[in-house]
């Protein structure tokens, strides 16, 4: 089960909802693949069998830096190395930079720069 974050900035109202963690879904390898942007790489080790892995955590796009859901797929083949596939920002596609840590207080608005808080409002499966 994940967590849906969500904040307000007070100074601007930017809102954010962000749906972190995972969910039953996110064992199916078609779920990778379509976060991962359907990467033929992927696709690949995935029909060889591969193990894969989806992670979910707040992230911050740096195009239209806006608050986005930071999604990236592991993976790998038998006796082959670890690869990783970032997908990028769902509102421009931008490249999502994770936010640094597990703290989601005072996180700078994207917008004005006020501290924003992204508490729990609920959870999602």
């Amino acid at each position: 089960m994940g967590t849906i974050l969500e904040g307000t900035c007070p100074k601007c109202g930017y809102h954010a909802e962000l749906f972190t963690g995972g969910g039953q879904a996110d064992c199916d390898p078609k779920t990778a693949l379509k976060e991962a942007g359907n990467d033929r790489a992927l696709a690949a080790a995935l029909r060889a069998g591969a193990r894969f892995r989806i992670d979910r955590k707040v992230a911050i796009c740096g195009r239209c830096h806006k608050f986005a859901t930071g999604v990236t797929v592991t993976y790998q083949q038998k006796g082959r190395h670890i690869r990783q596939v970032a997908a990028g920002c769902p509102v421009c596609g931008g490249t999502l930079m994770g936010w640094p840590s597990r703290d989601t207080e005072g996180i700078p608005c994207p917008v004005c720069g006020q501290p924003v808080s992204l508490v729990p409002a609920g959870v999602w499966d």
